[in-house]
């Protein structure tokens, strides 16, 4: 496996096996849709729970709250909670609570789960530094990270037994507990550890931390990739720029360009869209692609309908992140108020401020562009929200539609014809007099090749035209058509 940095790594090894494509996307079954019928299997899984709930929380949490300089609540359990790996063991814990809620509705572990979130957060707010620990001498260790000193050996970090890998096991139960509780806090606490951990590591040269991470570091490099999955937030994705040079052509190299460039765009620091190179994207990642491009044109444009750019929601993205998506994607192209409230409601739940102030921000735009009501506290809470994230991209936007409104052009007489086309039939001549192709024309609305042609066919019939050339002439000014200003 090749490490380069933390960031998330695919095991490449030998030849791929031939596949065919389905057309399927493969997701694992949520541990809430499965239950035990009565066995062999069941009775093993209440052996696990009764050992689970035997175990006291205050124990395992004892050292957290020592190195954060809080009064231990119980003693702490012996063995290796004692010793270098000390508090893993609580990530293991919280891991295999959150999984017993999912797995049997117990409220009893829900409790737990709640409970040693509630405890690490403490812990944070102690340390004042986004740390959560119980490693003895752990923050002399980091300290020395930070500074550029380390004395590396296969399982043992200046002085500390593997002190990353025992961080990855505290930052995976945090993800577990938001993935199967869906505890928003946990994923606070665990962009606290990743915010620590990008602070630690920024100031190493590329051949440090290769040097570093021959030291055992379990999922180090995963989860906070995984962070970035579910919330987007540039303090989430520890990649560092050497990364994809040191893995060209593998996935992650391709993975980390879709990363960077979507964070380069929320951030506003793509001036000119050609900087934005998404041709080498891996196959598997090409949704994804196609989504930060999209999302990048209406940067870029502060007045394009964002109901053109369905594909701005359009990639395969999993989780919570997927479900807000699926909502917008949905909400444009109904052009439903209550769908995109949908995703603000799903994406707040789920403790995700970017997706939030952007649903709220389609939703302002949906709601001038109906005319129905004043949107102003609707942007306005929108910008702070996205604002307190460091995602300035969107200022533009926000900015015009606080602006009033304005008549643009000259409105000439409606056309009857155009006016009968249904929104879809719209999008697609929009496009196509744009000058896309047919297959660029289903990219861009996420639509197939054979759904375009049949649009095309259907306004081909209804406005009387043989041709693109005629369509583009008709709906640029040969003709009765609908000016720039006027309402569809």
């Amino acid at each position: 496996m090749l490490t380069m940095g933390f960031v998330l790594v695919a095991a490449m090894g030998g030849v791929a096996p031939e596949t065919v494509d389905s057309g399927m996307a493969a997701h694992a079954f949520a541990l809430s849709s499965v239950r035990l019928l009565p066995g062999p299997f069941e009775q093993a899984m209440d052996r696990d729970l009764a050992y689970l709930l035997r175990l006291e929380p205050d124990r395992l949490l004892s050292g957290f709250r020592k190195e954060a300089g809080l009064e231990p609540k119980a003693e702490v359990y012996g063995g290796w909670e004692t010793q270098g790996v000390a508090g893993h063991s609580l990530g293991h814990y919280l891991s295999a609570c959150s999984m017993a809620w999912a797995s049997t509705g117990d409220g009893r572990f829900a409790e737990r789960v709640r409970y040693i979130v509630d405890e690490l957060a403490a812990c944070q707010a102690a340390n004042g530094n986004g740390y959560a620990g119980a490693i003895p001498g752990g923050k002399d260790a980091f300290a020395a990270i930070e500074r550029g000193e380390l004395q590396v050996k296969p399982f043992e970090l200046n002085g500390i037994w593997v002190p990353w890998y025992t961080m990855h096991k505290v930052l995976a139960g945090l993800l577990d507990a938001h993935a199967h509780t869906g505890h928003a806090r946990a994923l606070d606490v665990a962009r606290g550890l990743a915010d620590f951990t990008e602070r630690v590591t920024r100031g190493l040269t590329a051949e440090q931390f290769e040097s570093m991470l021959s030291c055992a570091h379990a999922g180090m490099n995963e989860s906070p990739a995984e962070l970035y999955g579910r919330s987007r937030d540039a303090r989430d994705l520890l990649a560092r720029a050497d990364a994809a040079a040191l893995g060209r052509g593998t996935f992650i190299a391709h993975w980390m360009v879709v990363a960077q460039a979507d964070l380069a765009v929320l951030s506003g620091r793509v001036d000119d869209l050609a900087e934005l190179d998404l041709a080498a994207t891996d196959e598997g990642l090409r949704a994804q692609g196609v989504a930060v491009a999209a999302r990048a044109r209406l940067v870029h444009d502060p007045v394009l309908d964002p109901a053109g750019e369905p594909a701005a929601w359009g990639d395969d993205t999993v989780g919570a992140v997927g479900e807000v998506r699926a909502a917008l994607r949905s909400g444009h192209l109904h052009s439903d108020p209550d769908g995109l409230q949908a995703a603000i409601d799903l994406a707040e739940q789920a403790s995700l401020p970017i997706e939030a102030g952007e649903a709220r921000l389609w939703l302002a735009s949906l709601l001038r562009a109906q005319g129905t009501v004043d949107v102003s506290a609707i942007v306005r809470l929108a910008q702070a929200t996205l604002q307190r994230c460091g995602v300035r991209a969107w200022d533009p936007r926000c900015a015009a539609l606080l602006a009033p409104p304005t008549a643009v052009g000259v409105v000439r007489a409606p056309d009857p014809a155009v006016a009968a086309l249904s929104q879809a039939e719209l999008r697609v001549v929009d496009a196509v007099a744009a000058g896309l192709t047919n297959r660029e024309v289903a990219a861009k609305l996420f639509l197939s090749v054979k759904t375009v042609d049949f649009h095309l066919q259907q306004v081909y019939r209804k406005l009387g035209v043989r041709s693109r050339t005629e369509l583009a002439v008709r709906m640029t000014g040969g003709g009765p058509t609908v000016g720039q200003g006027a309402q569809r």
